[in-house]
């Protein structure tokens, strides 16, 4: 909110006029009009006195809680990532913590630190017990600015708490927030950009577009297909699981994804099966990956893309959590006497080092 908006709605708020603001500080009232309007500004001399008058602080009627810049949201951001990534997270969310005392009322801000604090504790090795104290805080977070007025955020937001609660069992507090949510555009925009720059003869550009579209669209369905195995093992349907398992293995194949996209499928159903044999083969695979594109550097479906830089996306930054599920999720306790496996984690462990 601007200095001249926040001396205008202070004042009303107080049922004072321009007048008696001109009186109490010793200025002409067409002074305060200049102030009002963004013409001028009130001298430095005045500004606590100004703030005295008006009943708020310094910080507040200056605006310093509130403006920040696209730029200054990405600095902080990207320094928190830092602080993580050299200090821990417990030091990268105090830090964010500040951050949000200072600014307290700046939803894009604190929405950009939750979904950094919310990414990088998931991808951390940190114990499902060291996670849970830190979700709370996170959760709180996404509260905070869940009614504020920017539609995009409040409905990130609610996507995000609404996917918590359900990984978590609360379904009344998840349906109420699904409610929320508005329903999915048919609007492609993308597709629109594409073809005007197709008639304007850029067609890199073009290409690009398509390829990120694509890329977006192959990695959902292969979700999805991951989805529905899940749910068929839960419903005991083995042989339907085995079938969907397949099929996005060779999805996964077919659109030129690594071995974890085709792999993970099979390892799914490997371990709802305990068998081990397949499992630590599996392992092995996808470890001996970790660090290659999660897309192939070498495909010709994503050349574009890989040129611009925006799927240069390397296991590495998954192994952590990966290796936190096996060595905590009661899924994987059939493998933890393993010698084999007990090998693969120790062997990660060393080559990370």
């Amino acid at each position: 909110m601007p200095l001249q908006t926040m001396i205008k709605e202070k004042r009303k708020e107080l049922g004072l006029t321009q007048e008696q603001v001109a009186d109490f500080l010793g200025v002409s009232t067409p002074a305060v009009n200049k102030w009002e309007n963004g013409i001028t500004y009130p001298d430095i001399t005045l500004i606590a006195p100004l703030a005295r008058l008006l009943k708020t602080d310094l910080n507040t009627l200056l605006c310093f809680q509130e403006e920040l810049t696209k730029q200054e949201i990405e600095l902080f951001t990207n320094e928190i990532v830092l602080k993580i990534q050299t200090e821990g997270f417990e030091q990268g969310l105090t830090l964010a913590k500040e951050k949000i005392t200072e600014y307290p009322n700046n939803a894009e801000l604190i929405h950009n630190l939750a979904l950094v604090l919310d990414g990088t504790m998931a991808l951390s090795p940190m114990s499902n017990e060291e996670k849970e104290s830190y979700e709370k805080e996170i959760d709180a977070l996404y509260e905070r600015i869940d009614q504020c007025e920017d539609e995009g955020i409040r409905n990130s937001v609610n996507f995000m708490l609404a996917s918590k609660y359900l990984n978590r069992g609360d379904l009344t507090k998840a349906k109420q927030l699904i409610d929320k949510l508005p329903e999915p555009s048919q609007i492609n925009k993308n597709s629109l950009v594409a073809t005007l720059l197709l008639k304007e003869d850029k067609f890199s550009e073009a290409q690009q577009i398509y390829e990120r579209m694509m890329l977006s669209k192959v990695t959902e369905i292969w979700a999805i297909l991951l989805s529905i195995c899940s749910v068929e093992l839960k419903a005991d349907h083995p042989q339907k699981a085995t079938k969907f398992a397949s099929i996005a293995n060779q999805f996964s194949i077919l659109f030129q994804f690594n071995e974890y996209y085709q792999l993970t499928p099979l390892l799914q159903v490997a371990v709802h099966n305990k068998d081990a044999n397949t499992c630590i083969s599996i392992l092995s695979s996808i470890f001996a990956s970790m660090h290659k594109p999660l897309a192939s550097s070498d495909s010709f479906l994503y050349e574009h893309v890989l040129e611009e830089g925006k799927c240069i996306n390397n296991m590495a930054q998954i192994m952590p959590a990966l290796i936190s599920q096996l060595e905590t999720d009661p899924e994987f306790d059939f493998l933890r006497q393993d010698p084999r496996f007990q090998e693969l984690i120790q062997q990660y462990k060393v080559e990370e080092r």
